[in-house]
């Protein structure tokens, strides 16, 4: 092979003429010619090309071709390759050495030579797991004399500060040897099929005890696509987020006939934990509005406080909190009894001094720091409205992407509120959903949500969901939507930070001009939902930090 050892982009290939003897061919999946600058796989035609592998005639049959367009024989490399319009060919490294996540092309000998540029670690391989129904996630082995368990926490933060957020694996593990094949490379088909089980025994992994942990790391493993996940390991760090914590409550009421709400998962965040709650007789107490998702920090920092938005849950805040660090506590504030969602419902000033209630539970006097994404922002507009009444001081409010609404409410009736509902479920899974509101008005309440429940169950992240789970959502979000547009802003004669989206193309103020006058308007990219998603998480993380008294980089607009 002889292109075998080049290193991506050191070399540019002529084409279009014989190369001693040889050509060499940019193809796609068509095994046609790929236009200038557009990626497809590397070729050799020519007579320097062999007959095939030694007595190994299936992996002959996958690399040896007839080029239908010359009917000369061609060899598959395995290398990636573009052309140019100067007349070569630019490498760009192994087929299988590059893999698609959320979007995002990314070269895995890139992380592992960020891995590998870390004092402790020898040596370091990366790849791609959970391909069945397209949740890839990145999980890395590295080799190291330490063995003392801080040590993937350190690399993790360290490979966080070389790398862009997308790149960094949901899991690092530590393993004695990495695998090798016959051609003394790293057998990445092993690690990609035998998760964990190829490493030693090193304290971050620990198997399930009893039958009630193995049953639950059955349901993590078919949930995260992982084929071996430590009772230990946590939810969201193996790549768990709220779409999936929809159907692993879902699972948990089916099989062990226990019906835990979302936020469950940031107290009980891992197999352990969560076993022990289902071991618990009774019922749960009650729960709180108040949320620890990073409840720990530094002393001198005051908490964040975030609202949750129309939807009720604050599992959307989990890569926020992360990316913000672990310096400042980050406390969500949810929907304390999704359950009893019927009717009108609270207002939002009642839900905003519910909320308080909890908030100087926790902290009892100012100066405050609170915030929130979509309704969420409306409703800690309010609470600074009602604390500054009360003669406290905040320190910061911090609207992320929310609009003060307009509109009637009598206006807005269930139809249109599940088609919104399918929207936003779409929004936060990436995808484009739409189930419009004249197809739902002729149909039965039952009929609508079977229609909502159909949509839904299109979500990758969502097929298996109960009707009861989606019944429920689609009621908290029909009641906190009238809520947000029955809501009229009061004056506040406080500062305000307003975090836009930078594809909103609403106006710059969001309508918050209307009511107070200190506003200070900054853009992150994204939309509406990607913007609190990875990549575009870790910039909108800076900016929170920047505006709670930090330092980032962003764009202000006013």
């Amino acid at each position: 092979h002889p292109i075998e050892s080049v290193e991506p982009g050191a070399v540019s290939i002529p084409y279009g003429r014989p190369m001693v003897n040889q050509a060499f061919h940019v193809l796609n999946q068509r095994l046609e010619d790929c236009p200038d600058w557009v990626t497809g796989e590397l070729f050799i035609e020519g007579i320097g090309v062999a007959k095939g592998y030694w007595r190994d005639e299936e992996k002959s049959r996958a690399s040896f071709f007839e080029h239908p367009r010359t009917g000369r024989r061609i060899y598959r490399t395995g290398d990636l390759g573009r052309y140019l319009s100067d007349g070569t060919i630019e490498i760009l490294g192994r087929d299988d050495l590059q893999v698609k996540i959320q979007g995002y092309r990314i070269e895995l000998p890139e992380i592992e030579a960020a891995l590998d540029l870390h004092p402790d670690v020898r040596t370091s391989a990366v790849v791609a797991v959970g391909e069945l129904r397209g949740n890839k996630r990145l999980v890395g082995w590295v080799v190291s004399e330490r063995e003392d368990a801080g040590l993937l926490t350190e690399l993790h933060d360290f490979l966080g500060s070389k790398v862009p957020d997308y790149m960094v694996p949901a899991s690092l593990l530590r393993i004695v040897e990495l695998p090798l094949n016959a051609n003394g490379k790293v057998d990445r088909g092993v690690l990609a099929t035998s998760g964990t089980a190829a490493k030693d025994d090193a304290p971050t992994f620990v198997a399930p005890r009893d039958e009630l942990e193995l049953s639950l790391a059955e349901l993590w493993q078919d949930l995260l696509e992982q084929p071996s996940i430590g009772v230990q390991d946590n939810f969201f760090d193996r790549g768990g987020h709220s779409l999936l914590a929809v159907r692993l409550m879902t699972q948990i009421r089916q099989r062990f006939g226990r019906d835990l709400p979302l936020a469950t998962l940031f107290d009980a965040s891992t197999i352990e934990s969560l076993a022990q709650l289902l071991r618990r007789e009774g019922a749960l107490p009650p729960r709180s509005p108040l949320v620890g998702i990073q409840p720990m920090g530094e002393p001198a920092m005051s908490p964040f406080f975030c609202v949750h938005p129309v939807g009720g849950s604050v599992l959307c805040y989990v890569d926020l909190a992360r990316h913000l660090g672990i310096e400042r506590p980050f406390l969500g504030l949810q929907v304390p009894d999704p359950e009893a969602a019927g009717g009108d419902g609270a207002s939002i000033e009642e839900m905003a001094a519910e909320y308080l209630s909890a908030v100087r539970e926790r902290q009892p006097s100012g100066p405050y720091h609170l915030g929130g994404w979509s309704m969420g922002g409306v409703i800690a507009y309010e609470m600074a409205h009602q604390l500054t009444g009360q003669g406290e001081a905040i320190a910061t409010l911090i609207l992320l992407d929310a609009a003060r609404q307009h509109g009637d409410p009598e206006q807005v009736d269930d139809a249109l509120l599940a088609s919104w509902f399918v929207r936003d479920l779409g929004g936060l899974s990436g995808r484009d959903l739409d189930l419009p509101p004249d197809r739902l008005r002729p149909l039965s309440a039952e009929q609508q949500l079977a229609a909502v429940l159909e949509r839904a169950r299109s979500i990758e992240a969502l097929h298996d969901v109960a009707e009861e789970q989606i019944a429920q959502l689609l009621a908290v979000f029909r009641r906190n939507f009238r809520a947000l547009l029955r809501y009229r802003a009061p004056v506040y004669a406080g500062s305000l930070t307003i975090l836009k989206a930078a594809a909103n193309d609403n106006a710059e103020t969001l309508g918050w001009s209307d009511v107070t006058r200190d506003i200070e308007t900054q853009e992150v990219p994204g939309n509406h939902y990607t913007m609190m998603q990875s990549p575009h998480v870790e910039v909108l993380a800076g900016c929170l930090r920047n505006a709670l008294g930090g330092r980032a980089d962003c764009q202000r607009t006013s």
